[in-house]
């Protein structure tokens, strides 16, 4: 959720004039985060206090900053010091998993599209509906562009 969060405020803040209703999202996002975040530290500390010591806490007025200080982003001997090296392994699982459906996501969405391609070349005839064909697998193209980058 943190990651979706901190796209979305890129993508806002990245704007050269952004209007008043995406400045309000904007405020309403970086919120978001700075919540997710002390939610995030919290748990984190919990969990593994002597965490503390060495990180600190976060700075509320710049949350698209903070790293997340997941275990890939530590070093080896820094996870073996504070016993992450299990969280490691887990991480790792995770998002061996994620890439799976994502590769997944990629495979369906190619295959949707060819036989949309199909469909058409076989049975769309005409300039009106030619086009709306082609309308609807730029959408499909885009299924498929998001769902590489995903992956």
């Amino acid at each position: 959720m943190l990651i979706f969060v901190r796209k979305k405020i890129r993508l806002l803040a990245g704007k050269a004039s952004p209007t008043t209703s995406e400045s309000r999202t904007l405020r309403n996002e970086r919120q978001k985060l700075r919540q997710y975040l002390t939610i995030w530290r919290t748990e984190q500390f919990e969990l593994f206090p002597r965490l503390q010591e060495r990180i600190g806490t976060f700075d509320s007025s710049q949350p698209k900053l903070e790293p997340l200080l997941l275990p890939s982003s530590l070093s080896q001997p820094f996870r073996t010091r504070y016993g992450l090296d299990h969280l490691a392994k887990i991480e790792y699982s995770l998002r061996e998993g994620h890439a799976h459906d994502a590769l997944d996501d990629v495979q369906k969405s190619i295959k949707i599209f060819n036989h949309n391609l199909d469909f058409k070349k076989t049975n769309v005839h005409g300039q009106r509906p030619n086009t709306h064909a082609q309308a609807f697998l730029r959408t499909l193209t885009e299924d498929k562009i998001s769902g590489a980058e995903k992956y």
